[in-house]
């Protein structure tokens, strides 16, 4: 068909408004499935205190009396101490700082009102989830920083974790100095997953008196502990689904385990080193400072402003988790 004489068209056009969509496509992830399923405490100080405490081994005699004994102040033959323990963790700040100049708030624009607003979303998002890795993607010992610019750290799980544990090689556990992390676990040489590795340290657990209830692990973890051989996850019904975001459930031999995967697990060579088995209720994130947004003095033609939380990784007792570590 043959186009008209003297046709004035769109390629001739001036003035023709841009189609542009008013949605703003962005799939990083925002997914936060540690500290969305842990509990939340209060710190009151930069160093965050806590006690920990247990039970004398049972063996069924160190009770005994016979009749008409004297009490002595003994347990399983010891002299009774009952003390608790003290543990301890510095509080991290993370926070983020931007600004927007005067005619870009001013300016109309697609997808958003105020780049101030769209912004704050955005950076809210992504600082959330710088502190689910300082949770469970790094591995360093506490430090208390100082006031000339270094920063203080908190000690993640990784320096945590020693008494349900299973290590390969030369892997060795974290330490405490005055119950505070003072070095993370030494890694050791690698290994893949096993069924026996995750009911090895569930039994663990069970024994030392912990319950573990979700197994976190990462993307390449998670892929090779489904095609396992005898893992059959039980699916979770729309009415046990959580905030966290679950899908499978693991049966083992000394409990169910919610089976969480997260990206925020440390890695060597794009592959996740660590599976976490964790009772939610025995670890908390203490806010020294709650999430807090402000806005910065007026110094220029700008509009700045700062977002941080102040925290602790608060591990109430780490004989209730587990970890296998040293994957490939």
């Amino acid at each position: 068909m043959a186009v008209p004489a003297n046709l004035f068209d769109s390629y001739e056009a001036v003035g023709i408004r841009e189609d542009i969509s008013d949605l703003i496509y962005n799939i990083a992830p925002v997914e936060t499935p540690f500290i969305s399923a842990v509990a939340t405490s209060k710190a009151t100080q930069r160093q965050h205190f806590w006690q920990i405490d247990g039970l004398p081994t049972v063996n069924g005699t160190s009770s005994l009396l016979a009749e008409g004994d004297e009490i002595a102040l003994k347990v399983n033959n010891s002299p009774f101490t009952g003390g608790t323990a003290l543990r301890g963790n510095y509080t991290q700040i993370n926070g983020v700082a931007f600004g927007v100049s005067g005619s870009e708030e001013a300016s109309s624009k697609y997808g958003r009102d105020s780049e101030m607003a769209y912004l704050s979303a955005k950076f809210g998002r992504w600082l959330k989830r710088e502190v689910e890795f300082g949770c469970t993607g790094l591995n360093q010992a506490a430090a208390v920083g100082d006031g000339v610019g270094v920063a203080r750290s908190t000690a993640p799980m990784a320096a945590w974790l020693t008494s349900n544990v299973a290590r390969n090689g030369l892997g060795v556990n974290p330490t405490l100095l005055s119950g505070i992390p003072n070095a993370g676990a030494g890694d050791g040489a690698t290994r893949p997953l096993t069924i026996a590795l995750i009911d090895g340290v569930m039994q663990t657990a069970y024994t030392n008196g912990g319950k573990p209830s979700l197994m976190l692990m990462g993307p390449s973890q998670r892929t090779k502990f489904s095609a396992l051989d005898g893992v059959a996850p039980r699916r979770i019904d729309a009415s046990e689904r959580r905030t966290m975001g679950v899908s499978d459930l693991y049966a083992s031999n000394f409990g169910d385990l919610v089976v969480v995967t997260t990206r925020h697990i440390r890695q060597t060579l794009a592959v996740d080193r660590e599976l976490y088995l964790i009772d939610p209720e025995m670890v908390a994130v203490a806010n020294f400072r709650p999430w807090q947004q402000f806005d910065l003095a007026k110094t220029s033609d700008t509009f700045r402003r700062q977002m941080l939380t102040e925290w602790a990784l608060e591990m109430r007792n780490e004989a209730a988790h587990g970890v296998v570590a040293e994957l490939n």
